[in-house]
């Protein structure tokens, strides 16, 4: 029963998530575009290094460590694991926000979403929502 109940709230979780990014990349697009050209560099390098530990705390939780036939444990963890891709999420979207403005600024290619770091970051934030899929089921496979 547990198998069932884990992997449906994995799926709410991962739908409000999105839907979340979604709703928030409007005021991501409005704070970026009246970002002043000096200040591009510098919010790169603080967005990049927020979001490496944010990566890093979202690899270091582990469905293992918790009890997940204790609905609240589960719930909680469900909670954390959603708070921490929110973050790594928002701040990707505001890394592509500003890489965007950068390459405007250089005039090398159209829009950043044309380019290959786009695509990487893209493939970087898929693979988060997968490692969080991946670590539930493996957790749950042990625990049966």
């Amino acid at each position: 029963m547990t198998l069932k109940k884990s992997i449906f709230e994995n799926i709410v979780k991962n739908i409000l998530i999105i839907i979340i990014l979604f709703l928030l990349w409007p005021a991501c697009v409005a704070s970026i575009s009246n970002l002043d050209n000096i200040l591009i560099d510098p919010v790169i390098k603080v967005v990049g290094f927020l979001l490496s530990g944010t990566i890093a705390g979202n690899l270091r939780f582990s469905y293992n460590s918790i009890d997940l036939e204790n609905t609240n444990f589960r719930i909680f963890s469900h909670f954390v694991t959603a708070i921490l891709l929110i973050a790594i999420g928002l701040m990707m979207e505001i890394l592509i926000l500003t890489i965007n403005e950068a390459f405007k600024q250089l005039q090398s290619v159209k829009y950043f979403y044309e380019s290959m770091p786009f695509i990487a970051i893209l493939l970087l934030y898929i693979s988060m929502l997968l490692y969080d899929w991946w670590d539930l089921l493996v957790s749950l496979q042990k625990k049966m």
